[in-house]
């Protein structure tokens, strides 16, 4: 999080690998009996799959080369 206050490219990486890891996180939680699969279950793994996949597309735009 610093990093991408900071303007760090190298935050945009950590940002995907976190949410790579809280997408994994949440489907192995009830999985492995810790919860069970309940309305906040499905929020929670919403929002991870939102971060995730929010780091992908501002990774991917920012080693697009720029248009002239």
């Amino acid at each position: 999080f610093v990093a991408l206050l900071a303007g760090r490219r190298w935050g945009l990486g950590a940002a995907t690998y976190a949410g790579a890891g809280l997408v994994a996180l949440s489907a192995l939680c009830p999985a492995s009996g810790h919860h069970d699969v309940a309305a906040w279950w499905f929020a929670q793994l919403a929002i991870s799959v939102g971060l995730f996949a929010g780091s992908l597309v501002l990774r991917s735009r920012a080693s697009a080369p720029a248009h002239p």
